[in-house]
């Protein structure tokens, strides 16, 4: 419209009018006023509008559970490289976002979301932006350049206190996420309630993107206990999941951190998880 309304002022009459050029300035100005053309789309259409993301060139995966279940680690081990903090004490405090950059920085709440506009709504939430951050990776293993994660603290009962509204952020979080990964730890911490409340929204809204993983099955006592936890979890999971199919658990553990004994003797998932990912960036990735 600017181009054409430069053709329009350049055409002038022997008096020196314009012949046209005000009415398109005049339109190309009332276009560029905030929500003159948003105001004239059905609701509906502008709600979905402003969630919508320019063609993502990374498949998003959004990483929940409850505290120590092995979120951080995941991430690690995916990636071959220490971007997260472990520990049985609470590291991840707040949601970062990680994936592949030119070297290895750091970006901060509002430089995040200067980067990532599709997460303003997430900002929104009271003391979400000093809790938001960035870590840019130079891996090269598996699917890192086109996969980004999303950390999120680890869910807990009890009197703990987050600085931001925790669950309703992991909801909008799963808004922008191809795949939303569940950690569940098996020594006592697997059905916190907490953790089962947020899977049972997270299922009756996006059923199908939606994994549910058993992690540190190393650590689940021998083959008639890891049985009966199995057991447990997915009773419990089946009673607050919608699924029109059978629930599958991924029960996985960081293979580099156990002896080869117990490799041989404890079933471990965490390559099929792997292929989760994998299939899913070559579904959805676009290459550009």
């Amino acid at each position: 419209l600017r181009d054409a309304s430069s053709l329009y002022f350049a055409s002038k009459d022997a008096s020196g009018e314009e012949e046209g050029g005000q009415d398109l300035a005049s339109h190309v100005e009332y276009l560029q006023k905030e929500d003159n053309f948003s105001q004239m789309l059905p609701k509906k259409l502008r709600e979905h509008a402003a969630s919508m993301r320019p063609p993502r060139d990374k498949v998003t995966c959004l990483l929940v559970g409850n505290h120590s279940a092995g979120k951080s680690s995941f991430v690690n081990w995916y990636l071959g490289e220490s971007i997260q903090s472990e520990s049985v004490a609470m590291e991840t405090a707040g949601i970062t976002i990680i994936r592949k950059g030119k070297k290895r920085t750091s970006w901060k709440g509002q430089q995040t979301l200067t980067a990532f506009p599709h997460l303003a709504r997430l900002c929104e939430f009271p003391g979400m932006v000093d809790f938001l951050a960035t870590e840019f990776t130079t891996s090269s293993t598996r699917e890192a350049e086109c996969v980004e994660l999303i950390d999120t603290p680890g869910l807990t009962d009890g009197t703990l206190k987050y600085p931001f509204p925790v669950d309703e952020a992991i909801m909008e979080a799963a808004e922008h996420a191809n795949v939303v990964l569940v950690f569940l730890d098996p020594i006592g911490k697997a059905l916190v309630g907490r953790t089962m409340q947020l899977v049972e929204r997270l299922s009756k809204r996006h059923v199908g993107k939606v994994f549910y993983c058993l992690s540190k099955f190393d650590t689940a006592g021998d083959q008639t206990d890891r049985v009966n936890v199995v057991s447990q979890v997915v009773q419990e999971l089946q009673s607050r999941v919608s699924s029109s199919h059978a629930l599958k658990l991924y029960t996985i553990y960081i293979p580099d951190r156990t002896d080869a004994e117990t490799r041989k003797t404890c079933p471990n998932k965490i390559d099929e998880l792997c292929q989760v990912l994998s299939n899913e960036v070559q579904a959805r990735v676009q290459g550009v």
